[in-house]
Parts: C-alpha cells; sequence; structure tokens
C-alpha cells in the first residue's frame, strides 16, 4: 500500500465549508433523500464539503473504518488487492452514491477496498458520529439498506458482466454502465474511465481496449466532449451487444 500512498497527492485538496443538506442539488438522489433534514440539521452540520484532485486516496483497504463518502460530482473506483498483488476494481461510483456505505453495520469494520478519485471529485465525507445518530431513524436505515443492496447489485455486474465474454462485449459493457448512469441523470455524456481503469475492471489488455474504444469513436458511438468527458450514443451502444447489462 505504501506505493499508491507515494503516487496519490493532495495539494490540490480544498475544504469548502459544512455541508447545506437543505439545499444541496444531488439529495433526491443520495442517502438523505428522505431524510428530514431540518430537522436533523445540527447533526449534519458535522458533514464537510471537499474538492479532491484527481488519484487522491480516501481511505485504503483494510484501514479501520472511520468516514462515509457521499459522491456530489466526479468518480470514484473502488480497488481490491488480491494475494498475488494483482489490482482489480470491484466498482465505480458516481454522484449520489455513498463509498463505505457497507462498513456502517459495524462499528469496528475496516474497508474492504481501497477508495481512489479518478478525475478530480466533489464529495461529503461524513463522519460516523453523524450516522451513528441518524441509524435510529428507521427511514434512513431503510435508505441505507437499499444503497448497499444498489452496491451489492453493482458488485455482481462487475464479475458477470465485466468479466465474461469477448473483449468487444466487456468493453462496451463498461461503457454502457456509465452512459446508464449519466442517462439516469439527464447527462448526454458521461466521465470516461481511463484506459488502465477499464483493463482493472474486465482483466483485458491495455492494448485490445484502446483498439475497441478507437472503433467505437469511429463507428460514432463515442465523441470527445471534454477533458476526460465523452458523449455517447446510447442506442448504438446497446445494439453492440446481444443482451444489456442487468
Amino acid at each position: 500500500m505504501n506505493n499508491l500512498l507515494s503516487k496519490t497527492k493532495c495539494l490540490n485538496l480544498k475544504w469548502e465549508g459544512h455541508a447545506d443538506c437543505q439545499h444541496c442539488a444531488i439529495r433526491k438522489n443520495d442517502i438523505f433523500a428522505d431524510l428530514d433534514v431540518v430537522k436533523y440539521e445540527e447533526i449534519l452540520k458535522q458533514i464537510s464539503q471537499y474538492n479532491y484532485p484527481a488519484k487522491f486516496l480516501l481511505y485504503s483497504q483494510d484501514a479501520l473504518a472511520t468516514d462515509v463518502y457521499v459522491i456530489r460530482n466526479g468518480i470514484v473506483k473502488l480497488e481490491q488487492t488480491l494475494d498475488d498483488g494483482t489490482i482489480r476494481i470491484v466498482r465505480v461510483l458516481q454522484s449520489g452514491d455513498a463509498v463505505g456505505i457497507e462498513t456502517i453495520l459495524d462499528d469496528h469494520q475496516s474497508y474492504d477496498q481501497t477508495a481512489i478519485v479518478l478525475h478530480g471529485a466533489a464529495i461529503c465525507k461524513i463522519p460516523y458520529s453523524v450516522l451513528n445518530q441518524l441509524k435510529e431513524n428507521q427511514t434512513f436505515f431503510s435508505v441505507i439498506m437499499k444503497e448497499w443492496h444498489k452496491q451489492l447489485v453493482a458488485a455482481d455486474r462487475v464479475i458477470i458482466n465485466f468479466s465474461t465474454g469477448s473483449v468487444h462485449d466487456r468493453v462496451a459493457r463498461v461503457l454502457i454502465a456509465q452512459a446508464e448512469c449519466s442517462m439516469r441523470r439527464g447527462f448526454i455524456e458521461f466521465e470516461m474511465l481511463g484506459v488502465e481503469d477499464i483493463s482493472a475492471l474486465t482483466g483485458v489488455a491495455r492494448e485490445s481496449i484502446s483498439r475497441v474504444t478507437a472503433n467505437f469513436k469511429r463507428d460514432g458511438l463515442l465523441e470527445k466532449s471534454g477533458p476526460n468527458r465523452m458523449r455517447y450514443n446510447w442506442e448504438g451502444l446497446n445494439a453492440l451487444i446481444k443482451h444489456k447489462s442487468v
């Protein structure tokens, strides 16, 4: 883990102040969607907002869990280091997702994966002191369970859809998943994963991924719209494979 820490810099980390959950633009999509934020205003003031730079390490695998993070904007990848030293991405989380959500069921649990910001992200850092006070609220606890289940389904998706089939289909399914998430939020573009990250998701060599994505661009399925951003052709992407991702 020392190598990872040495590559991760926080020179651009910026504290944006305490969270304003009542006026949060993404609250309808995060774990506080059904919470009476006015009633719990004093508790929620303990939440801090940050702008994290690219490659920032939120937490390391096996570290004691102390916080949960909600992504306001950007992407966070969860990596797991296998016994042979191989690193695999087990989930990719985006706006509205809660990072480290599985740990709140056990006050002494360690993080199962390493969480790393991709291209930079706006994130709320939620201390356990906040979550422990809110867990008694049955509505909030139910939302936590739904979020946890959603992420378990996402983890299964990595195994079933991203790790099986042809190189073409694996890469297509990763891109469809990214487009799917953006479409649900009304966006016509998505933040593109790097070749190295798609490789860690699919187990496909980087050279093959570069070739496949180049073909998709040539065929008009992807179009660069900004730094690390792609405009997508939804119907065209889905036509690439016989069965949609689950």
